[in-house]
């Protein structure tokens, strides 16, 4: 059952993220995510039920406190680097844009040219043909 709550949830979830985002990218925060939160509560009851004042038990603790600092630190490294690498995309793909319409332009300039010399040396062929009748 906790099984498919988590399933569910990770679907509803996935939605809500960023629209750059690849959906691997969003299953993967969110998988991240809930295993912070199911370590996060794990600690939480081993902490519970240690004693108070037992030296080791607050060394536990503090090492569980590091180890979820660690976690959501290295996950959202990981975000940020796909975001990065979402924006280098976009970013190629719009020279790429550029490059492909500024050839398009140089293109139709030259069919232009060619047809107006063409225009004008038939222009030329004519007036010679009108001039020797």
């Amino acid at each position: 059952m906790k099984i498919l709550a988590l399933v569910l949830s990770l679907g509803l979830l996935a939605n809500a993220a960023h629209a750059s985002e690849t959906i691997n990218e969003k299953v993967e925060v969110k998988v991240n995510e809930v295993k912070r939160e199911a370590k996060k509560k794990a600690h939480r009851v081993e902490e519970e039920i240690c004693a108070k004042t037992d030296e080791a038990c607050l060394a536990k603790k503090v090492k569980n406190r590091a180890q979820e600092v660690k976690d959501y630190t290295k996950d959202k490294a990981s975000q940020a680097s796909n975001i990065m690498d979402d924006q280098e995309d976009k970013k190629e793909k719009e020279e790429k844009a550029a490059k492909k319409a500024k050839k398009a332009e140089e293109k139709a300039k030259k069919e232009a040219e060619e047809k107006v010399e063409k225009a004008e040396k038939e222009a030329e062929e004519k007036a010679e043909k009108e001039a020797k009748k």
